[in-house]
């Protein structure tokens, strides 16, 4: 027991949370749309809050044959460095006079999601923000890998921004597979976002789940069994919560549903305006934090 509550304990790495257990910056990626400004005054948020500082990235991409047969999907025009250096200063100086921070600002040329991951490195960033949405299906599709691969790259919490709604979050949902990583991810939450109701949902696994009963006897065996599981579920969750030690106050949801669907219905319920995932190649897989960036039923922080 010890032994596992000091596994679900063990805090994230200095890099991500000094000594001070505060955040010192945010990085914000942007690529001068409204998605982008929106991420923008996230960090911002994020970072007054903290009294951290905010750093803004923007990549201007090569000037290769398919980096212009992209844009040119997309119905996107990017400025040349020059350009985007101006902008760069103006989007600054509008962040810094409204939140009153300090914000620096860092322009790169390259591949966007290996240029975010060498600036937020340079920048020295706990945290990067980007947005997650975008006009049509291609956009959104492109924008839904490069969250996972900034984080892939960095090896950063990446918060993926959805909704403009400039307060601070209010409700706070983790997706835990019951491992040490989503315990990690939620003390991370914590920290960041100490004000917030924090509520923990786990979506136990069935070998009945999808088959069909062929009998009256046989349906009423699946569902005491499913009924059993939930139970149990709960059980183990609420011992995960008080292991990690994620608060007295955590909500604890359970519900026998696949992951994605789980965790948009508790989204909903609990109106949550975050969910925080640990993307795994296990039972919460790539695919499930695929499918929730591509339509997101909230902002997502993603924690590697």
């Amino acid at each position: 027991m010890d032994n596992r509550r000091s596994a679900l304990r063990a805090a994230p790495s200095e890099a991500l949370f000094p000594s001070s257990k505060r955040v010192k910056v945010v990085a914000a990626a942007t690529a001068f749309t409204a998605t982008s400004a929106a991420a923008a005054r996230r960090a911002a948020l994020v970072a007054r809050a903290h009294e951290a500082q905010v750093h803004l990235l923007h990549v201007v991409p090569p000037a290769g044959r398919s980096a212009v047969v992209l844009r040119a999907l997309l119905a996107q025009t990017r400025p040349s460095a020059g350009e985007a250096a101006t902008r760069l200063r103006q989007s600054a100086a509008r962040i810094g006079a409204e939140y009153g921070i300090a914000v620096g600002t860092h322009l790169g040329v390259g591949r966007t999601s290996e240029g975010i991951t060498v600036l937020a490195h340079a920048a020295q960033a706990n945290l990067v923000v980007l947005g997650n949405s975008g006009d049509g299906f291609l956009a959104d599709l492109l924008r839904t890998n490069m969250a996972g691969r900034v984080l892939r790259r960095a090896k950063l919490p990446v918060l993926a921004v959805s909704r403009s709604v400039q307060t601070p979050y209010r409700r706070v949902l983790l997706a835990s597979d019951l491992t040490p990583p989503t315990a990690r991810a939620g003390l991370l939450a914590r920290r960041l976002f100490p004000e917030a109701t924090f509520a923990v949902f786990h979506a136990p696994e069935s070998p009945y789940d999808g088959m069909p009963a062929l009998t009256t006897e046989g349906a009423n065996a699946v569902k005491d069994y499913r009924d059993r599981v939930v139970r149990e579920g709960r059980e183990r969750l609420g011992l995960f919560v008080r292991e990690a030690e994620l608060g007295g106050d955590t909500l604890l949801r359970v519900a026998f549903k696949h992951p994605a669907l789980g965790v948009r219905e508790q989204a909903a319920a609990l109106d949550a305006d975050l969910v925080v995932l640990h993307p795994t190649q296990g039972w919460f897989s790539g695919g499930v934090t695929d499918q929730l960036l591509g339509d997101p039923p909230c902002d997502l922080l993603l924690v590697p």
